[in-house]
């Protein structure tokens, strides 16, 4: 039979220890999960890149919104500059709104979020 002292000992520690699993577990959670659309990253679908502004969000939230018009402009091509002909297409940080150039005009050039890709294997998710 456990003495007082060793009952509330054991009694503090297994509280400690689920206090520290539930901490752990709100960290990594956070971690694997897209801020902007809350879900969790999924390799494919929505795998993590991170924004020169050292932001991460999923592929899905990084592509731009369709409006459902075409909301381009028409600029004649006289008028056109050479920034302009050589532009690379911009992706706005769903987290800060900074924009960014996209490496060759695709997403996946961006660099992955290995740590959250690591997280999520561990926990074999990914």
């Amino acid at each position: 039979m456990l003495s007082r002292s060793q009952a509330v000992t054991s009694s503090i520690s297994t509280s400690m220890g689920e206090k520290v699993d539930n901490l752990l577990s709100e960290k990594v959670t956070k971690e694997i999960t897209c801020n902007p659309c809350g879900k969790v990253f999924r390799y494919g679908i929505r795998t993590p890149r991170i924004l020169p502004c050292l932001h991460t969000s999923c592929e899905r939230c990084l592509k731009p919104k369709s409006s459902g018009r075409d909301s381009r402009v028409e600029i004649p091509e006289e008028e056109l500059v050479a920034d302009d002909l050589f532009a690379q297409p911009k992706v706005t940080c769903p987290i800060c709104r900074k924009e960014s150039d996209v490496p060759g005009s695709d997403l996946s050039k961006l660099p992955m979020n290995f740590y959250a890709v690591k997280l999520l294997e561990l926990i074999d998710y990914f």
